[in-house]
């Protein structure tokens, strides 16, 4: 196998696809990749930091649903998970690029896994419509509140997390 510099000098060769070179990047490098492209993105006008796409809440016994469309051709990076859950890619079709997974191909109806501390990117080649569950033990409906609670703003605020027993 490869080391990470063979790697990329075998992509800058054009040995390996963009796809098969960001699936055999390491996970530092496919994180910073992602806050690159993040900041990237967020230097072009009118580009903003948040929920850039309408989301619809909803909540049930102990947990907490979150709805998103999006739509074809936006570029488009996701928070850092505090817990692991579930997401379900109902109907579209995206390429979805995570440190742990590499790039992934993803067509709706898809179930992906949010590992915590996990960053994502991805690309919606058509509409997206997306569904994240989430534990909500204590059946909270303060979205800011439950959303403090489940994401971190940045790997450092992750990093406090974990050391303050994840909680």
């Amino acid at each position: 196998m490869e080391s990470p510099g063979e790697s990329l000098e075998m992509a800058a060769q054009g040995v390996l696809s963009p796809a098969d070179w960001l699936r055999a990047m390491p996970a530092e490098l496919c994180k910073r990749w992602i806050l690159d492209l993040e900041a990237f993105l967020l230097s072009l006008p009118g580009v903003k930091l948040g929920n850039a796409f309408p989301l619809r809440h909803s909540y049930g016994d102990g947990l907490y649903v979150r709805e998103i469309f999006i739509p074809g051709g936006y570029v488009f990076t996701g928070r850092i998970h505090k817990y692991m859950n579930p997401q379900f890619l109902m109907s579209g079709e995206c390429l979805l690029a995570t440190e742990y997974h590499g790039l992934q191909h993803l067509v709706g109806p898809a179930l992906v896994m949010a590992v915590p501390g996990e960053k994502r990117a991805a690309i919606a080649i058509s509409d997206l419509w997306m569904i994240t569950v989430h534990a909500n033990a204590d059946n909270r409906t303060d979205t800011l509140d439950i959303e403090e609670r489940i994401f971190a703003w940045d790997y450092e605020a992750f990093q406090r997390f974990q050391e303050e027993g994840a909680r």
